[in-house]
């Protein structure tokens, strides 16, 4: 799983327009009935609405869908400390 409850997330992937959607990650749903995939997520977005692929306004994406938003990637943080400076 990529993403986890309470996590602000971005929508990496979409065949309906969703990229780079900021969302907050409410609840795990699994199945969704009518949807492909069994690790959807509840969530709100902060901004514009989602929507599925036939257009209709939808409050879950696939894990596969979402990125944390957590900062710096851990190898990036790691290049910074071998440098001597620490970002944390």
């Amino acid at each position: 799983m990529n993403c986890k409850q309470e996590d602000f997330a971005i929508c990496t992937r979409s065949a309906s327009g969703n990229e780079g959607a900021i969302v907050s990650v409410i609840a795990f749903l699994g199945i969704v009935p009518g949807y492909i995939g069994s690790d959807r997520w509840l969530v709100k977005s902060s901004g514009r609405l989602l929507h599925d692929g036939r257009g209709n306004v939808v409050s879950h994406l696939q894990d596969q869908q979402l990125r944390p938003v957590s900062g710096l990637p851990d190898a990036e943080t790691a290049n910074y400390k071998q440098f001597g400076t620490d970002l944390a």
